[in-house]
This record gives C-alpha cells, sequence and structure tokens, in this order.
C-alpha cells in the first residue's frame, strides 16, 4: 500500500474544495457588504493519533482536508454614491425580516417598496425600533446613529445588532447572515457608525483573490501530478509482482 497516494489524493481535494471558495470570493468582488471567506485545513493523521487506529487506518487518513471555510468579518472600503437609500455601517449589522425569520446584513443597498416600505434589494423589509421601517415622502435624512428623519422630523431608527462571537453567524446567501447559535444575543449597537450615501465595499480584495486561486490552481496540477506518477508507480508492481507469479 502506498499512503503517499491517499496523502495526495486528500491534497488535491482539499485544493479542489478551496477553488470553490475562493472562486465565491472573487465572483462577488462588487457585492456590497460582501465577507470573504478563508479557506483553512485540518491534518487527518494527527486527528488520527489522538483518537487511536490502527496502522491501515492511520495510512489511509495520513492526509489534510478542508475543515471550513472561516467567514472574514473586517470592513470593506466605503463608496460613495449619493443615493439616500444606500448606507453603510461601520460596525455591526442592519436586521431584515425574512419569511425564514430574522437576519442580519452588512449591505446597505437599500430601496422603497410600493408601500414605501425599506427594503433589501431582495425584497425583505429592513427593521426599525418597531418593526419594517416605512419612509415617508419627502428629503430623507439618517444620521450617523441610524435615526431616520424626513424632511427634518424624526420617523424612526435603524435596528442595529452586534454579536460578541461572530462565529456563530452563518451565510445565507443574497449577503444575509443567520444566527446559529440560540444562546448568542444581540448586544447593543453602541458604537455603530452609519453612513447615507455610502456602500461598504466586499472586504474581498480582487488582486489578492486572483493571486490566490492562480497558486492553487498550480497546487492543484502539481497534486494531480504527483497522483499520475504514484499510480504509474503502482501499477508498475503489480504487472511485475503479477509477472513473477504467473512465470
Amino acid at each position: 500500500m502506498n499512503s503517499g497516494l491517499y496523502t495526495a489524493y486528500s491534497g488535491l481535494l482539499a485544493r479542489h474544495d478551496s477553488l470553490t471558495v475562493i472562486a465565491n470570493n472573487l465572483a462577488n468582488i462588487n457585492t456590497p457588504g460582501f465577507k470573504a471567506d478563508r479557506p483553512f485545513y485540518r491534518l487527518y493523521n494527527d486527528a488520527m493519533r489522538r483518537v487511536g487506529g490502527t496502522p491501515l487506518e492511520q495510512a489511509i487518513n495520513n492526509g489534510v482536508a478542508l475543515e471550513g471555510p472561516a467567514t472574514d468579518f473586517s470592513g470593506g472600503a466605503l463608496t460613495h454614491t449619493g443615493n439616500d437609500f444606500d448606507l453603510a455601517i461601520e460596525k455591526g449589522f442592519f436586521v431584515v425580516q425574512t419569511p425564514n425569520g430574522i437576519r442580519y446584513t452588512r449591505s446597505g443597498s437599500f430601496t422603497i417598496d410600493p408601500e414605501r416600505r425599506l427594503i433589501t434589494q431582495s425584497g425583505f423589509p429592513v427593521l426599525g425600533q418597531n418593526g419594517p421601517i416605512t419612509v415617508p415622502e419627502g428629503q430623507i435624512q439618517v444620521d450617523a446613529q441610524g435615526a431616520i428623519a424626513a424632511n427634518g422630523v424624526s420617523t424612526d431608527r435603524l435596528k442595529l445588532a452586534q454579536f460578541k462571537n461572530l462565529n456563530s453567524l452563518r451565510k445565507e446567501g443574497a449577503a444575509l447572515f443567520v444566527q446559529t447559535d440560540p444562546n448568542e444575543a444581540e448586544l447593543d449597537d453602541a458604537g455603530a457608525v452609519v453612513r447615507q450615501g455610502y456602500l461598504e465595499k466586499a472586504n474581498a480584495d480582487p488582486i489578492r483573490t486572483t493571486t490566490e486561486m492562480i497558486e492553487l490552481l498550480r497546487q492543484f496540477q502539481a497534486l494531480e501530478k504527483s497522483i499520475e506518477v504514484l499510480m504509474n508507480d503502482v501499477n508498475n508492481r503489480v504487472i511485475d509482482q503479477v509477472g513473477r507469479t504467473v512465470a
């Protein structure tokens, strides 16, 4: 048995999964508020030593795997749009109502529906202190604390959320996050700063992301070559041993 074959294959599979993560980052370069995922790996051989296992099991599991992408919650650069309904938040999350419950987002590319509710690009209502926000006619102002006024008259205040443990948030598509830990309560929004007329760019740098993809492709190709060499070695040994047995 050639355990190197298992090692090379596990590396190939891990790089394939990583390419999927990096490709998703690259595809969302222009998505406001998008948070990039960073792949990280786990050494299975080390895990097998901790839990025991036969030499055969350790040989087969001698490799790496993508343990799972970790979301990078660092802030993206702000870009000025001048649109009254474009909002950026420098700390925390906007809170929206979806058919599946409360969700959180950093994407402040909002608009209004025919009922003059403030909604996301996917049509989900943005929540204020008293539920979904309804925007009156007139000049809209949103201050740094999220207070909304129309023609100088206060109407509502954005509901903003923060969390102590961001790792409990899981991506759900459409730039939304869902809270997976029922014990992780929303913190008050002290320190949150809202910028009207701005959008937060994705924190996935296009140059860095492209470089990561090229490097992963090179690693993938090198591992493919390793597997090819190892398989040729295995086949040659089998042919040689079978030939000796028949002879």
